[in-house]
Parts: C-alpha cells; sequence; structure tokens
C-alpha cells in the first residue's frame, strides 16, 4: 500500500488520462449543443455547476474515494491504487472541464 499524502507519477498518470477522457466527451458534447436555439442556457448550466463544485472538490473528491472501497473489487482497487489526493485532483480538473465548456457555450452564444 502507498502512503496517500504524496502525489506520485503512476497514479497521476491514471487521473490524466481520464481527465482527457472526460474532456472529449464535454467536447462532443459541447459540439452536438452549438446548433441547438438555446445553447447559450446550457452554458450558464454548466459554468454553474462547475463553480460550484470547484468550492467542494475536496469534500467531494474524499466522499468519492471512501464510497469507491464498497464498490465492485475492480473499482476500488483502481481507486485505492490512484488514491486520496489524486482522486480530488481528478474531481477539481473534471469541474474546470465543466466550466470551461460552459464559458465556450456563453462566449459563443454572446458572438
Amino acid at each position: 500500500m502507498r502512503m496517500q499524502g504524496k502525489l506520485t507519477l503512476e497514479s497521476m498518470r491514471w487521473v490524466i488520462a481520464l481527465l482527457a477522457l472526460c474532456a472529449c466527451g464535454v467536447g462532443f458534447i459541447v459540439y452536438q449543443a452549438l446548433p441547438l436555439p438555446n445553447f447559450r442556457l446550457a452554458g450558464i448550466f454548466l459554468l454553474a455547476i462547475g463553480g460550484l463544485n470547484l468550492l467542494f472538490f475536496k469534500r467531494i473528491g474524499s466522499n468519492f474515494y471512501a464510497k469507491a472501497q464498497s464498490s465492485p473489487s475492480c473499482l476500488a482497487r483502481f481507486w485505492l491504487r490512484v488514491g486520496e489526493k489524486e482522486t480530488q485532483f481528478f474531481f477539481l480538473g473534471l469541474e474546470i472541464i465543466i466550466a470551461a465548456a460552459g464559458c465556450i457555450l456563453i462566449f459563443w452564444g454572446a458572438a
């Protein structure tokens, strides 16, 4: 078992890979939302969700990490291997991606 207080390169690779996958998914959602008539409203919604979650990313990450330990063994081992600090970092990155997607939709709608 590794020390939980230190970010490691191996676990950060998994987190960055997950964030890249999430960024692709959110980018696809933004691409699909652009032709909609009220996509600016969707941007405000995404920005609000991302902004509010930015305030609580540590708590969300810790709660998710604790609950993941009681999930099926494969998922529990994955998040145990990643670690609690990296899980919090993952949620920080995810919320930044969501807020950035909201900003893109808002500014695209203003143009």
